[in-house]
């Protein structure tokens, strides 16, 4: 969540001889990997629109008055570092670093954001990042290119991945995982 939290697990694992880690496997799926190899397909890029919005389970708790970790600020669980965590990531592996970065979030009153939205701007393109643990959404989401579009079912884990060029059908390219 932060440079000193970081830290402090690095001197924690370096003390204790292990490994840390961030387990973001999504980029090193077969689906990934077709939906990056594709993107020269469908032209310069445009736009692309990454959402991830997953009511949260432990939602209803934190509505009746209790503080699940999930909605607590002292675990730094807040929607963006949750599962915006993926759109954030998928957009970086796929496009890079931005030149700019704006973010908005909807905070509730334990502080974390429950929901947000994150604008990255490229030098041709943006891409807009939406996120939330107090909605649901079944958008997909969708890279837009002068010739064509591909869509993404389930960001995280890259469940079906789509292709339609301009004047063309849509074309399921998605693999076992």
């Amino acid at each position: 969540a932060n440079v000193a939290l970081a830290k402090q697990m690095f001197a924690v694992a370096e003390e204790n001889q292990v490994l840390l880690y961030e387990a973001f496997m999504s980029m090193h799926t077969p689906n990934f990997k077709i939906l990056k190899a594709q993107l020269e397909s469908i032209g310069p890029i445009s736009k692309a629109f990454i959402s991830y919005c997953q009511y949260s389970s432990r939602y209803p708790k934190y509505l009746a008055g209790e503080n699940p970790n999930t909605f607590n600020p002292a675990f730094a669980n807040g929607s963006i570092m949750d599962i915006g965590f993926y759109c954030l990531s998928t957009a970086i592996a796929l496009f890079g670093e931005p030149n700019t970065v704006k973010a908005q979030a909807q905070l509730l009153a334990s502080g974390v954001d429950g929901s947000g939205s994150v604008i990255l701007n490229y030098q041709d393109f943006e891409v807009v990042l939406q996120h939330s643990k107090t909605s649901d959404s079944a958008l997909p989401s969708e890279i837009q290119g002068e010739n064509g579009i591909l869509q993404v079912e389930m960001i995280s884990i890259g469940q079906k991945v789509t292709k339609k060029l301009r004047g063309q059908a849509w074309e399921d390219l998605t693999v076992e995982q």
